[in-house]
């Protein structure tokens, strides 16, 4: 095993170039995830396989990319139902689902609860459900 300091400072700095990449990174997906991400998109954006990506984001983030990306969606779904004018398809719309049937089948997995029932539940038991 090499042990050089040389070594240690790459692997230090590569680390932080990383970190770096997938703050950045972070930062794009929270203001366009309303958009049609794919792993495949993101990772070419950044420059790495859709391989080498995948294992890095679960290691950074804790979540596969898809996962991150539904959680990231439905978080902002539930901050749109509170909005009592927009309709449950608008609201699927603009969080970045394309079907009004996948957004009520994964919010109501990811909450347990339909959108509709999510909406009507009181401000305060809501912030209680919101994760």
């Amino acid at each position: 095993r090499d042990r050089s300091p040389s070594r240690g400072l790459g692997d230090v700095y590569k680390r932080q170039k990383y970190v770096k990449k997938f703050t950045e990174l972070m930062d794009y997906i929270d203001e366009h995830y309303m958009e049609d991400l794919t792993l495949e998109n993101i990772a070419d954006e950044i420059g790495f396989s859709k391989f080498h990506f995948s294992r890095l984001f679960k290691q950074y983030t804790n979540f596969t990319f898809c996962d991150y990306l539904t959680h990231r969606r439905i978080k902002a779904a539930q901050a749109l139902l509170c909005n009592e004018e927009l309709s449950i398809t608008e609201i699927a719309l603009q969080s970045g689902f394309s079907s009004i049937s996948t957004f009520n089948r994964i919010f109501k997995q990811e909450t347990g609860y339909t959108p509709s029932e999510y909406r009507s539940k009181s401000p305060a038991a809501r912030r209680k459900l919101t994760y």
